[in-house]
């Protein structure tokens, strides 16, 4: 196994360009290195430890927040509320309803193995969705939601909720989830892999209703709009190497 991690490392060499090569080359073998210890970690132990993480940055993976019409009519463009992508999310579409996207990705970054070798978490640090809207007055309240994992093992999707004056709440938990599609995947040869699932039935927790009403003072007329479904879900990753992050690029070359 270690054998394949070193080709794959140098596989990847192969496939920069000369301008590339020295942005690049020490920062994917320090990832290479990190991920034979987790291989030898693998292979050392009769039963993984739980809590076990793998980093996953380098690689084409993501989560992919989808929020549906009805949400983005009835309750974002109804109260005036923005959502605005910062961090290392992005927004994959051209606004349209209210001003807001509807599709945003979260990359991740790393994921966590159980004692039966099942992802119980998944992580998208540095992911950051700003909400906001202006008052009457002019003033305007927002809500922040950061660093998002994926709780298996209690079917919640979590982040760091920063609102109102200095509260934050990390990792609180934002959605409860239904598994529409489970964890496919696929091996290809030689060194290649892909993974797809579906998460749906995003509804906001009890603790997430009071974050999202405190931290954008919403009038007693859209609470019940906090009952409504959320979107989905969707994680999709690959052996393939991430290369769409040029200040990240241009980080290591410094």
């Amino acid at each position: 196994i270690l054998r394949v991690v070193r080709c794959l490392s140098s596989g990847v060499e192969n496939l920069l360009t000369y301008d590339q090569k020295p942005l690049v080359g020490a920062y994917m073998k320090a990832l290479f290195t990190k991920l034979s210890f987790v291989i030898l970690a693998l292979i050392g132990t009769a039963k993984v430890q739980a809590g076990l993480t793998v980093p996953v940055g380098f690689t084409a993976s993501d989560s992919i927040h989808t929020f549906p019409e009805a949400l983005r009519h009835d309750f974002w463009d109804k109260f005036g509320i923005k959502a605005q992508a910062k961090g290392t999310a992005i927004a994959l579409d051209q606004p349209s309803i209210g001003g807001n996207s509807s599709e945003f990705n979260y990359p991740v970054t790393s994921i966590v193995i159980g004692s039966k070798m099942k992802v119980v978490l998944g992580r998208a640090k540095g992911t950051t969705m700003v909400y906001s809207r202006h008052q009457d007055d002019g003033t305007e309240k927002s809500l922040t939601l950061s660093n998002f994992s994926i709780d298996y093992a209690h079917k919640q999707v979590l982040a760091d909720a920063t609102y109102g004056e200095n509260i934050k709440q990390l990792q609180l938990p934002i959605f409860n989830f239904s598994i529409e599609t489970s964890l496919n995947f696929d091996y290809h040869f030689p060194l290649g892999f892909s993974s797809y699932e579906k998460l749906s039935q995003l509804y906001l927790t009890p603790e997430a209703k009071v974050a999202y009403q405190k931290g954008l003072a919403l009038p007693d007329s859209a609470l019940h709009l906090l009952d409504m479904d959320f979107g989905t879900l969707t994680q999709k990753s690959s052996s393939k190497i991430r290369f769409t992050n040029p200040k990240a690029l241009e980080t290591v070359k410094n």
